[in-house]
């Protein structure tokens, strides 16, 4: 959870800013526009933090190399 919730929050922060402008620019927007946006910022955090992620395993990985010690056999 301590992974998961941070970047959650982070996504709702950028959904709630692109609703605030879409508010601001657009007054009469239908709800698809605001539902659009959310499904848009779901897929682009899922996308973003699980490639953050990997890159963290990637780099465990070889500073475990590096360090001499065992892979770990999850990997």
């Amino acid at each position: 959870m301590a992974y998961i919730v941070p970047r959650a929050v982070l996504v709702l922060l950028g959904w709630a800013v692109t609703c605030g402008l879409i508010v601001t620019a657009l007054p009469d927007t239908d709800a698809a526009v605001f539902l659009f946006a959310g499904i848009s910022w779901a897929f682009t955090g899922v996308a973003c933090f699980g490639y953050i992620r990997r890159l963290r395993r990637e780099f465990d990985r070889a500073q475990s190399r590096i360090i001499g010690s065992e892979p770990d056999p999850t990997f």
